[in-house]
């Protein structure tokens, strides 16, 4: 064989079934000890539209980032993604692909139409690390607010900030109520602007247990309770997944949100968003003590790529318990190929698989049958 060459395994679909394969060849020469190599191949049911395909979400930042990005989202969707996080560099080009993009920041940059650059200067200067706020920032919030939703009205999801506790002292010091002035403006100004937008006080907590996020996401419900009713709430629960992969558990970390959002008077009509939490990365190098993003060296497969596709498939089917109203699950991570070629990582796999099984599940029952064992039961059709 030279350079260039390629050559045709002896392998059907029926021989291999679907997975992501690793073919491990070896090169030889007279006189010299063989050389090996990897590559990889993937045989995939590609999946179409299906009522449970939006809560599989990921991460899509780089699709307008890359020269073939229309092929990516493309894979993405056929692979089992059916919503991205709204922070692509070019939505046009998922939606082109059918994957749904809900969220807007209503401050982002570039700004949306009916904001300008000075605008959002405005509200990174003097709202986001604000140690209080004046009426006349309530006002101008409110403003603005209503300016850049009644100019987007394909835009129908908008939130005011994202982690906001990460930043603002008045969050940090616990004076919701301070915080409460921002985000009410905020929610009257777009609810105005379009009385159908569903409007979220934050687009996440940087967590949600017992350390970080419940105590914030309590403080804005409590101090807007009675002026304010939004249409989601979302949160970042970091870190947990079944208290193995993970120092929390998922399963009772949303328990927990379901009870807290009941005592402020949100049932199940308001849904839940996980709009990010998970971020396992496919390449660890213990020598180095690093756990890196991608992408990989080589086509094989170590052991953290493994555990990247069952940890956050695990993410998945717990919070499939919930549905419908756990909406989504944003698993946050930002690269799911390989290559220039598209090759996927093990995970896309694991999204194909839940894609193929669950079409529109319906939660029966849990399954424990010894501690650190547990199952759920989901009625499927007739099955």
């Amino acid at each position: 064989f030279k350079t260039g060459d390629v050559i045709k395994l002896p392998l059907t679909e029926q021989m291999t079934g679907t997975g992501v394969f690793i073919v491990r060849a070896k090169f030889s020469l007279p006189g010299l000890k063989p050389y090996y190599d990897y590559y990889r191949f993937s045989v995939m049911e590609f999946l179409g539209d299906y009522p449970v395909k939006k809560f599989f979400t990921n991460l899509m930042n780089q699709v307008g980032c890359l020269s073939r990005s229309d092929d990516y989202a493309r894979n993405l969707y056929r692979w089992g993604f059916g919503t991205s996080s709204g922070s692509a560099p070019d939505d046009a080009v998922l939606k082109k692909n059918h994957i749904a993009v809900p969220f807007y920041f209503t401050w982002r940059r570039p700004p949306l139409k009916g904001l300008s650059a000075d605008d959002v200067n405005y509200i990174m200067k003097h709202i986001y690390y604000a140690d209080k706020i004046t009426p006349e920032d309530e006002k101008r919030l409110e403003s603005m607010a209503y300016n850049v939703v009644k100019n987007n009205p394909d835009k129908d999801v908008w939130y005011f900030f994202n982690e906001s506790e990460c930043k603002n002292p008045l969050i940090k010091a616990g004076k919701y109520d301070q915080w409460a002035k921002a985000q009410l403006a905020f929610y009257r100004g777009a609810r105005r602007a379009n009385p159908n937008a569903r409007l979220l006080p934050d687009k996440g907590t940087s967590g949600f247990n017992p350390l970080r996020g419940r105590k914030e996401l309590e403080g804005y419900l409590k101090a807007t309770n009675g002026k304010a009713k939004w249409d989601i709430i979302a949160v970042h629960p970091y870190g947990s997944i079944d208290g193995a992969g993970g120092t929390y558990d998922l399963d009772e970390e949303t328990q927990y949100l379901v009870k807290l959002m009941k005592k402020y008077g949100y049932g199940k009509e308001t849904s839940i968003m996980f709009t990010e939490l998970g971020g396992v990365p496919p390449l660890r190098i213990p020598e180095w003590g690093q756990w890196l993003r991608g992408p990989n060296p080589s086509y094989d497969m170590g052991n953290q790529e493994y555990l990247q596709a069952c940890l956050l498939a695990r993410v998945y089917l717990i919070g499939l318990k919930f549905r419908p109203q756990l909406e989504m699950i944003n698993i946050w991570t930002e690269r799911t190929y390989l290559d220039q070629y598209l090759t996927p990582y093990a995970l896309a796999k694991a999204v194909n698989t839940l894609g193929t099984l669950f079409k529109n599940p319906k939660y029966v029952a849990d399954i424990k049958p010894a501690r650190g064992v547990r199952g759920y039961v989901h009625k499927e059709g007739n099955k």
